[in-house]
């Protein structure tokens, strides 16, 4: 099931004596092997009887896949089983002080059996990635939910070993029932095809352009590991990618001093200044910083946009599904999720300072499980993620409501798939309790989905005004159709709305912005959901969803490499990455997908990508083997729903509450003078 690639992988960076933060680069030759699992799924070979004695295995499966996806694949450190790391690193060779080395990463060429990754594309030859760079001390001990200490001084014996991926950060994994990663782990990685001054340089002339990515995983899992360089490599830009924390060591608040949160969205502002002070020794243009992510990675773009720490520290933003404005990724009242999680450990709740002291103590491991317990589906309802932290801190990085901080104005790509909600909806459907009937699933999920970050007393109307605009009769008798039309309601509630209304946001505040929808997928074309849904056919389902559905995450592998195999890309993939890539290099370089070089492009007439414009019809560009402008607003009654009805909605009977004095679904409770909104 096994194939193994013999590489060679490259990086030692020591440190200038006297502080400073400075970084010198030299390189040293190692050899380390690759281990590519081919996984082969064959449609059809799960049968009905096989699911029902199953069903725990099942249950497993959709939580490994739906959290996993989210994060796109954990990297190698802790990795998860049968889930091969990137490399394995032997003893690397001694450099020479002063000087660098040419030496060669075939990171993502092809060698070993032929077709076990047809699609790949050889990096430059002289291309050097360097692996495990601290960016901040460990947050351990005193420092655990403390603001990151940027890492200065001089190495231990003046050198790092930098050729070989770190830990990725805490992480519960619900299929083993244990805790992946480790604490010590604000580790970023280099990828460059240029080191000044040395034979790599070749016919450059000056520092690259700077693409930072800052991974998914709904601030719960992920790893800058993931995602290997190759396809944006091949187009002269710096590749960034880092650690952060995540879950509740990331983002636990009490919404006070001694919990103030956001630790994660910390490192991260720790890592874009690490960025700006050593980058250029790799060859990369600390003034031409770009910025991106994906789905929570994504929403962390548009919160660096608006937090004053951030500011300076970057140049462009690019985001794949996920905003800010979206009503999972900021959110406010978080204090019962952290007494939650300190009851779970035996801590006590009050006051917060000794709340603190407790937890501080706690095994990570122990920690972790407690938050595990806390979520349902896997994931929601997302009890620690970033919030305002303006008078929790001397310096807080969201001092205020997202909607009232001023946005850095920088360029901005943004865009989404079209079925964003399916990866979800599927997940959703094979973690209920009965997920062969459609009326059971549809009776414990909608009601919670759709609640799950609403105000309490706004429950009932949330379900009430989601299931008459997206649900019929219908998807009480066939998982069909409750799949497809939960696909719809989530890809629109989670994703849609808040992305695509964002885009008029930014070019409203004077920003140039251009947005995209990834609509390819056919039959063939790898996708990350291969399991959940040869889980749904066993099931019976069959909606053509399954076959070519675009769900969040299906767009990463156009851009990127990952550490195992997904299935063969076909001519038709091939076009469209190649596509992605170089419009997203060119964003990178220039500012715009429709500014560089677009020869190798097969296309002989591209449409124009234009930016969006402010009090114009929203039109986007539709990324598919035959791409062009589309000169319409995507889903603009859908968003109208959200942005509009809902509040409007709302608005109305929290005043008719208030004038009666009393919530109308809670009779003994008064209304809250100040409730969260929707979305900030």
């Amino acid at each position: 099931m096994t194939s193994s690639n013999t590489q060679s992988g490259i990086g030692c960076v020591t440190r200038r004596e006297g502080g400073g933060g400075g970084v010198r680069v030299y390189k040293g030759v190692q050899r380390f092997r690759r281990l590519i699992p081919a996984v082969t799924l064959t449609k059809g070979n799960i049968s009905s009887k096989t699911f029902l004695q199953s069903k725990g295995e099942a249950i497993r499966m959709a939580f490994r896949v739906i959290l996993g996806l989210l994060a796109l694949t954990r990297g190698r450190r802790g990795g998860v089983p049968g889930h091969p790391a990137f490399g394995r690193p032997h003893q690397s060779m001694s450099v020479s002080t002063g000087r660098v080395y040419r030496a060669r990463d075939l990171f993502g060429r092809r060698e070993g059996p032929a077709g076990v990754f047809p699609w790949r594309q050889p990096l430059n030859a002289l291309s050097t990635p360097f692996r495990g760079i601290p960016f901040a001390e460990p947050p351990v001990g005193d420092l655990r939910w403390a603001e990151p200490v940027d890492k200065r001084g001089a190495w231990p014996g003046g050198f790092l070993d930098a050729t070989r991926f770190r830990s990725f950060c805490p992480q519960y994994d619900t299929e083993s029932k244990r805790v992946l990663g480790k604490e010590d782990c604000l580790y970023l990685n280099v990828f460059t095809p240029y080191l000044p001054g040395s034979e790599t340089a070749g016919n450059k002339t000056g520092l690259l352009p700077v693409f930072v990515f800052i991974h998914g995983g709904a601030f719960l899992r992920g790893s800058s590991s993931a995602h290997g360089p190759a396809r944006l490599l091949a187009h002269d830009v710096v590749l960034v990618t880092l650690n952060y924390r995540i879950g509740a060591l990331g983002f636990l608040t009490t919404d006070d001093a001694e919990f103030p949160g956001n630790y994660g969205m910390l490192d991260q502002v720790s890592a874009l200044r690490w960025v700006r002070d050593n980058i250029a020794q790799f060859g990369g243009d600390s003034s031409r910083v770009t910025i991106g992510g994906f789905s929570a990675g994504s929403a962390s773009i548009h919160l660096h946009m608006a937090s004053p720490l951030s500011r300076g520290l970057f140049h462009g933003g690019l985001m794949m599904s996920g905003s800010g404005s979206c009503e999972w990724a900021v959110r406010g009242n978080l204090t019962t999720f952290a007494h939650q999680l300190a009851r779970g450990v035996g801590c006590p709740t009050s006051p917060s300072a000794l709340m603190k002291t407790c937890l501080s103590a706690v095994p990570m491991e122990d920690l972790l499980a407690a938050q595990a317990a806390l979520h349902r589906f896997g994931f929601w309802p997302l009890p620690f993620v970033p919030t305002v932290d303006g008078g929790r801190r001397a310096q807080p990085f969201l001092p205020g409501r997202l909607s009232s901080l001023p946005l850095a104005r920088v360029p901005v790509l943004l865009g989404s798939v079209p079925d964003e909600g399916l990866l979800f909806a599927a997940g959703v459907l094979l973690m209920a309790e009965e997920p062969g009937s459609a009326a059971s699933v549809y009776e414990e999920a909608v009601p919670y989905v759709f609640n799950a970050w609403a105000n309490e007393h706004d429950a009932h109307l949330m379900r009430s005004l989601a299931e008459s605009f997206y649900f019929t009769e219908r998807a009480k008798e066939s998982l069909d159709v409750l799949l497809e039309e939960m696909t719809e309601a989530l890809s629109d509630y989670v994703f849609g709305h808040c992305v695509w209304d964002d885009a008029m946001l930014f070019a409203e505040n004077g920003m140039e912005v251009y947005t995209y929808l990834n609509t390819h997928r056919d039959i063939e074309t790898p996708t990350w959901a291969t399991p959940l849904y040869d889980r749904l056919r066993a099931l019976g389902v069959r909606t053509p969803l399954l076959e070519t559905g675009v769900s969040h995450g299906d767009d990463m592998v156009h851009l990127f490499d990952f550490p195992y195999a997904l299935g063969k890309f076909s001519e038709r993939d091939q076009m469209v990455s190649t596509f992605v890539t170089t419009t997203w290099a060119n964003f990178i370089t220039n500012g715009s997908p429709a500014r560089g070089d677009t020869s190798k492009l097969p296309w002989a007439n591209l449409d124009s990508w234009t930016p969006v414009q402010p009090g114009q019809p929203k039109s986007y560009f539709r990324i598919s083997v035959e791409p062009t402008m589309v000169p319409r607003p995507h889903k603009g009654k859908e968003r109208n729903f959200w942005q509009q009805v809902v509040p409007s909605a709302i608005r109305r009977t929290r005043a008719e509450a208030a004038s009666k004095g009393a919530c109308p679904w809670r009779e003994q409770a008064s209304c809250p003078a100040a409730t969260r909104p929707l979305a900030d």
